[in-house]
């Protein structure tokens, strides 16, 4: 009896399997997702010239960008390749643009805002500061710079940016739109919940009717919307927004999209707050077995999830944690929020809170970055929940952010 061969993966230019073939990250499923990197980049080459530099970063078929691994790949390609020429061109400023976004993708934001700003001192010596396309990439330059946290200077730049886009565009052009979306993420990074989600409702409504309710910055929209929800401890209301939102990804994006995976990660998280740890566990082992498949084992979203799922499974194996970790959430509160002078308990500048006589109160901790904002110099450790994050910017709103937020919704 003979059976028929199996059918490896192969790569969907070269028909080759060796070395095994990468999703690409786009929409695209199925074979029609698989790639070798040095397959694409040739295949830019060619496309350049028939297509624009767009092939570079945006796929051909399904009409969305590259993600995760091949889009890093790609950028530093191109980036590469107009260095090389030795002129200040266009190109080289769409190439360190594209280059500095794929870095921030990867989490090295440091080299993503250098970068970032090298694109937008090419812009501003070739077009000027008012162009179109010198305002791009001051708006990319503030999203760097708001994750190295400097959200003032982010915020700053993205109200001109604005202002700029309303007086060119209008206020419903997707541009426009654009910057109030990014502005309100700011906003909420910095603690000020309640507007960023009025801004987000703005937004979603006008790309609604724009773009369409399904189109993927609106549904972007809808996902960083459910997250300031549940920062707000509304968890429920966030849960209903985050499954709308996942249920159409999948449809329209397909399982491996980075934007399906945040979200579904998102969700995980707001069933985990209402006391739903299986299905929360379950979710994020689901998430972490797809991240892996779709970016690889380390990958920033494979390691967000893990990191969930491990804050998840200690609350699970252990449900006294619970009342630990919300002793710990108002005692941590209280601490960024006390003012000078006040007779209850502080911090010192070790980072130990201490009793109005100075004697310290035992909460182990370690002066780190915060690996949610990279502003806040603490990470406190508690009942086995580990690196749990304490933001200053969320706890200026009297909320103590518990995960990396932007690590699973990366536009917030």
């Amino acid at each position: 009896m003979t059976t028929d061969p199996v059918e490896s993966d192969v790569c969907h230019i070269c028909l080759d399997d060796n070395p095994t073939p990468v999703q690409s990250g786009c929409a695209c499923r199925g074979p029609n997702g698989l790639v070798h990197v040095e397959c694409l980049i040739k295949k830019a080459e060619i496309q350049r010239w028939t297509v624009g530099m767009s092939a570079w970063w945006r796929c051909q078929t399904c009409t969305l960008e590259f993600m995760g691994p091949v889009k890093t790949a790609l950028a530093r390609a191109l980036h590469c390749k107009m260095r090389d020429e030795g002129v200040e061109s266009e190109s080289l400023m769409l190439a360190t643009y594209h280059l500095s976004n794929a870095l921030f993708d990867d989490g090295e934001f440091v080299d993503a805002e250098r970068f970032g700003r090298e694109a937008y001192d090419t812009a501003s010596r070739r077009f000027g500061v008012s162009h179109p396309k010198t305002l791009i990439c001051a708006e990319n330059l503030a999203l760097k710079l708001g994750r190295v946290g400097r959200q003032r200077d982010a915020e700053d730049i993205l109200r001109e940016v604005l202002r700029e886009r309303t007086e060119l565009y209008g206020e419903e052009n997707p541009d426009t739109l654009e910057s109030q979306h990014h502005l309100a993420s700011c906003m909420g990074a910095q603690g000020d919940l309640r507007q960023a989600e009025q801004n987000f409702l703005q937004v979603h409504a006008l790309r609604s009717r724009v773009l369409g309710p399904e189109h993927y910055l609106t549904l972007l929209t809808a996902q960083c919307l459910a997250t300031v929800v549940r920062r707000q401890r509304r968890p429920g209301e966030a849960e209903r927004l985050q499954r709308e939102v996942l249920r159409v990804q999948t449809r329209v994006l397909g399982p491996h999209h980075i934007s399906r995976l945040n979200t579904a990660n998102s969700l995980a998280l707001s069933i985990a707050d209402q006391g739903r740890l299986d299905e929360a566990r379950r979710l994020l082992s689901d998430n972490l077995r797809v991240s892996i498949e779709a970016r690889g084992p380390g990958s920033n979203l494979a390691y967000a999830c893990k990191r969930m799922l491990q804050y998840v499974n200690s609350l699970r194996d252990n449900r006294g944690q619970v009342t630990a970790w919300r002793e710990l959430r108002r005692h941590v509160t209280t601490c960024i929020r006390q003012p000078q002078g006040s007779d209850t308990p502080r911090e010192n500048a070790r980072g130990v809170s201490t009793e109005p006589g100075g004697k310290e109160k035992e909460y182990p901790s370690e002066s780190v970055v915060c690996t949610e904002c990279t502003q806040c110099p603490r990470n406190v450790k508690v009942s086995g929940v580990e690196d749990v994050a304490v933001c200053s910017a969320a706890g200026a709103g009297g909320q103590l952010s518990q995960l990396c937020e932007d690590a699973t919704t990366r536009a917030v």
